[in-house]
C-alpha cells in the first residue's frame, strides 16, 4: 500500500508538471499567434496603402500615355509628310515651315516609380496575397515600362540624329532664306525623316500598358471593395 501511495503522489507531480509545461508552451504560442497576428495585420495595412496610392500613380501614367499617343501620331503625320517632301513639289510653304519647326519637338513617359521601387526595395511585395495583382504589378514594372523605354530612346536617339544632322549642315541660300528644304529632301533627310514615322510597335506598348495599367486599378478596387475613383 505504501509503495502504492508513492507510485501515485509520483504521478500527481508528474501531472502537474505536464499541466503547468502545457499552460506554458499555449501561453507562449497563444502570445506568438496575437503577435504574427498583430505583424501580418501591420503588414497588410502597409500594402493597404501601398496599392491605393499606386493605382493613383498608375492612372497618372496611363493619362500621361493618352497625351504620348496623341503626340507621336502627330509625329508621325508630319515625318511622313517631311519623308515625301520633293524639290519640285509645289507645297505650301507655311506648311513646311511648321513641319520642319517640329523638329525641335519630342516626347517620352515619365512615369511614376518611386512609390513602386521603395515598396519593393523594402522586401514588401512578397506580402502581397492576392498573387495575380502582385504579378501584374512586377510586369507592369519590370517589363512593359522598359519595353516602352526600349522603344522610346530608339526614336529618340534617331531625332538627335536629324538634330545633328540640321545643325551641322545649315545655311543660307543666295536669296538669305535657311536651306532647310534642301537638307530635309537630301538622301540623308529622307532617310532619317522616314526612320522617325513612330512604329506601329511604340503605339502597340503605349496601349498594352494602358490597359494592364486599368486592369491593375479595377484589381486594386476589387480586392478592398473600393468605388472606382476614375473612369477611363
Amino acid at each position: 500500500m505504501q509503495f502504492k501511495k508513492k507510485v501515485n503522489e509520483i504521478w500527481v507531480k508528474i501531472r502537474k508538471v505536464v499541466l503547468e509545461v502545457a499552460i506554458v508552451f499555449f501561453g507562449v504560442l497563444f502570445a506568438a499567434l496575437i503577435a504574427d497576428y498583430h505583424t501580418k495585420s501591420i503588414e497588410q495595412k502597409e500594402v493597404k496603402d501601398f496599392l491605393i496610392s499606386l493605382s493613383d500613380q498608375i492612372y497618372e501614367d496611363v493619362m500621361e500615355v493618352d497625351v504620348l499617343i496623341g503626340n507621336f501620331q502627330y509625329f508621325e503625320s508630319t515625318y511622313i509628310y517631311l519623308s515625301e517632301v520633293e524639290l519640285n513639289d509645289d507645297f505650301r510653304k507655311t506648311q513646311f515651315d511648321s513641319a520642319f519647326t517640329s523638329i525641335q519637338s519630342n516626347d517620352w513617359l515619365n512615369p511614376n516609380v518611386s512609390l513602386y521601387e521603395g515598396f519593393k526595395s523594402s522586401g514588401k511585395l512578397s506580402n502581397i496575397q492576392n498573387k495575380d495583382l502582385m504579378f501584374n504589378i512586377l510586369y507592369f514594372y519590370q517589363e512593359a515600362l522598359p519595353r516602352i523605354k526600349a522603344s522610346e530612346n530608339g526614336w529618340l536617339r534617331v531625332h538627335q540624329r536629324l538634330r545633328d544632322y540640321i545643325l551641322d549642315n545649315t545655311s543660307y541660300e543666295e536669296d538669305g532664306t535657311l536651306n532647310n528644304k534642301e537638307l530635309i529632301i537630301a538622301p540623308k533627310g529622307k532617310i532619317i525623316t522616314k526612320t522617325l514615322i513612330p512604329s506601329p510597335q511604340l503605339f502597340g506598348r503605349y496601349r498594352a500598358l494602358q490597359e494592364l495599367g486599368k486592369e491593375i486599378i479595377f484589381e486594386i478596387n476589387k480586392e478592398y471593395d473600393l468605388s472606382p475613383k476614375y473612369k477611363f
